[in-house]
């Protein structure tokens, strides 16, 4: 089940309950931890299910849903495209961005994350292209190791010419 809270409502109001979209994932399992991220975008809310595969655990995927009312009843339904935005992942609060053009860490349609899902820790940020499926790989900066800090969150956009800035969120 996945459960929205209208922020700033009283308790137990405008809660929207639904239940969680199936996904064929072909031997490719749900992130141990931060598996699911709710996002906005031109009032649209998204959801977005992380996956990484039992066989070659460097290899992840990502589906993304939009809440849409279909017959009078809300649910998630696949969906390609988010418009023009970059949105970042995170551990604290998705950070959602305009897109800017020829830039390689704010693409259009694209998300995100730092590659942690609890059990693995990759020294890298993936960038999911919602609308072609393909994953690009961003290093960490050279000396710097995941396990430097703890779960990453994004705090601001990086500075001209440097890498991407994140916190520990403890």
């Amino acid at each position: 089940m996945v459960v929205i809270d209208v922020v700033g409502g009283e308790p137990g109001q405008d809660l929207l309950i639904l239940r969680a979209p199936i996904v064929e994932n072909g031997g490719f399992y749900l992130w141990n931890l931060n598996n699911n991220h709710i996002f906005v975008c031109s009032e649209k809310i998204y959801l977005c299910v992380f996956f990484r595969s039992g066989q070659d655990m460097s290899s992840v995927r990502s589906f993304v849903f939009v809440l849409e009312q279909i017959d009078g009843e809300n649910a998630f339904v696949p969906t390609n495209d988010v418009g023009d935005f970059a949105i970042y992942l995170g551990s604290n609060q998705p950070l959602v961005l305009p897109a800017e053009d020829n830039s390689y860490i704010r693409r259009r349609n694209t998300i995100y994350v730092e590659d942690d899902d609890g059990t693995v820790h990759n020294a890298r940020v993936l960038a999911f292209d919602i609308s072609s499926n393909e994953v690009s790989v961003i290093p960490f900066p050279p000396g710097l190791s995941a396990q430097d800090y703890g779960p990453a969150a994004w705090v601001a956009a990086p500075p001209i010419n440097g890498n991407f800035w994140h916190c520990n969120s403890q």
